[in-house]
């Protein structure tokens, strides 16, 4: 018994020490490489005492603290470094401990640089597949490099982190940055090599806004273009560049191009609001919704695709808390659609839409309500306001309408008699005037001095002019004549707001039309230079 004891103590002993010693195989290399590990760490902690990191950028500084490796603290070191070279400070915002600090370390930004230099190259042998070490090695290069260095390695180190990270468009944008202010420098091999990089950095806007004239200084318009992404964002950064400086020969065909990329892509976000719906998913429908609202401008596509389109949208997108007057949104919809663009539209698509915005306008519900059926509520609208004659007017042109549809001609000539003698001599007034006079056989004439045909010079202000279209008359177009100062002109035009047409004019006197499309009543027809020399109206006239 004792003897099977003691072996059951000697078997204990040995499992104690058996435990002890894979504990200690464990915490010694542990310890070891913890050790090391800190070691490793200090020369980042030096560049962060020595540059005031943490009492200038206390993100980074932390961040560098924080880092997984050694290598990755050695990166965002190199982070720092550039950001202090090519970034701005507004000093004036700062206490005068912190400023001190960062005049006295931008004094000697050259020497941070080259620190930094000396961690990324150790980053890159620890980590050597790591390519935002080398996108960093070579944008600390690029800034130290000394004038009359063609042959830099800046250059080189980019270009391979451009090749190991085909998502990462800082690194591009950096390198084309840097070649358009390197170009007298460049050997021809490098200068070969940047329709590449010009290429992938065109697809940021932001790029394209910056720098797309001195791509096209450098390398020529048409090769510069052709290095545009079919990308609409990108497409009009440019276009807006180019008008800028006037040129509207090298902005016409970008403009083409982006209106194909423009109309494609409201068909794909638009094909995702379709989607979200189907599956019932209204917390992605209604991000959908406020994604295409946001993105694309809901006149730029005036014709009876694009209307429809838009309608489209009212209609799948679920009402949401807003208010009428905040630009953008579903009021900015169902304003474009109800400026005369409302045919084939239910009207219980506005009702719907309007149910949740706030500060309608107490006519313009009314008048939406009206058109719903919900004679009742446009009434009770109409009665309850606080009135302003001229302000309702064209909710009683609406209302007069609707009772000549229902053969009402008394209740149709009470609503006439609620517009102000003021307002009698209005476009829309005068067609339901001379409507409800026709049905009810009286013999009274509505001034036909309203209903012109011909609008001279003089009739024209901002860059359009009011017309007034009587749909008796058949006209189906409106010609305008204009004269195109000097230069050639790239112009958009159409009514009430929305862009119908792009035509590019050269100097003299020319010719536009623009169709009718079944609109009567008052319309504004305006035109907007997109680029290009400078326009005279001089005539419109309906036919």
């Amino acid at each position: 018994m004792l003897n099977r004891n003691a072996t059951a103590s000697k078997g204990g002993v040995a499992v104690r020490l058996m435990l002890a010693l894979v504990f200690l195989a464990l915490i010694v290399p542990a310890g070891w490489h913890y050790l090391a590990d800190r070691k490793l760490r200090q020369p980042s902690e030096r560049f962060v005492n020595t540059y005031y990191l943490q009492e200038r950028r206390p993100g980074q500084a932390e961040a560098i603290r924080l880092a997984q490796t050694a290598d990755l603290g050695y990166g965002l070191v190199g982070d720092a470094a550039v950001r202090d070279a090519m970034g701005t400070v507004r000093i004036g915002d700062l206490d005068a401990t912190t400023r001190e600090l960062w005049l006295e370390v931008l004094e000697v930004v050259d020497k941070e640089l080259a620190a930094a230099e000396a961690l990324l190259l150790t980053a890159i042998a620890a980590r050597p597949g790591w390519a935002s070490h080398q996108s960093l090695l070579g944008a600390v290069d690029y800034l130290r490099a000394d004038e009359g260095r063609p042959g830099a390695r800046w250059l080189t180190v980019l270009r391979q982190a451009f090749n190991a990270t085909p998502g990462d468009q800082t690194i591009r944008v950096f390198a084309a940055s840097a070649i358009i202010e390197s170009w007298n420098e460049l050997e021809p091999s490098a200068r070969a090599y940047s329709g590449e990089l010009f290429r992938a950095a065109m697809a940021d806007p932001n790029f394209v806004s910056r720098n797309y004239l001195s791509v096209a200084g450098l390398i020529g318009d048409g090769q510069a273009a052709a290095l545009l992404p079919d990308s609409a964002p990108a497409l009009n950064a440019a276009i807006e560049t180019l008008a800028g400086v006037g040129d509207a020969l090298a902005a016409a065909p970008i403009y083409m191009r982006w209106e194909r990329a423009e109309w494609r892509e409201r068909q794909l976000d638009l094909q995702v609001i379709r989607r979200r719906r189907q599956l019932n998913d209204f917390a992605g429908l209604q991000q959908a919704c406020e994604l295409w609202v946001r993105r694309h401008d809901v006149y730029a596509f005036d014709n009876p695709a694009g209307r429809g389109q838009v309608a489209e949208v009212l209609g799948l997108c679920p009402p949401t808390l807003e208010r009428w007057a905040a630009a953008g949104g579903r009021a900015e919809l169902i304003r474009f659609l109800r400026r005369g663009r409302t045919g084939g539209i239910d009207p219980a698509v506005f009702q719907n839409a309007i149910a949740a915005i706030t500060d309608v306008p107490m006519p313009d519900a009314a008048s939406i309500a009206l058109a719903a059926g919900d004679n009742f509520g446009a009434e009770e609208l109409a009665s309850s306001a606080v009135r302003d004659p001229l302000g309702w007017t064209a909710f009683h042109v609406d209302l007069a309408w609707h009772h000549l549809r229902s053969r009402s001609l008394e209740d149709a000539a009470e609503a006439l008699n609620q517009i102000p003698p003021t307002a009698l001599r209005e476009c829309e007034v005068a067609l339901v005037r001379r409507a409800v006079a026709q049905a009810s056989g009286s013999t009274d004439e509505v001034d036909s001095g309203v209903f012109l045909k011909y609008y001279p010079s003089d009739f024209w202000a901002d860059a359009g002019v009011p017309i007034c279209i009587d749909p008796a008359a058949g006209y189906d177009r409106l010609e305008i004549f204009l004269e195109v100062e000097e230069r050639p002109v790239l112009i958009s035009f159409g009514f009430d707001g929305g862009r119908s047409r792009t035509s590019l004019l050269a100097p003299g006197r020319r010719q536009i039309e623009l169709p009718l499309e079944g609109r009567a009543g008052r319309h504004f027809f305006s035109y907007q230079v997109v680029a290009g020399g400078g326009v005279i109206p001089d005539l419109a006239v309906l036919e």
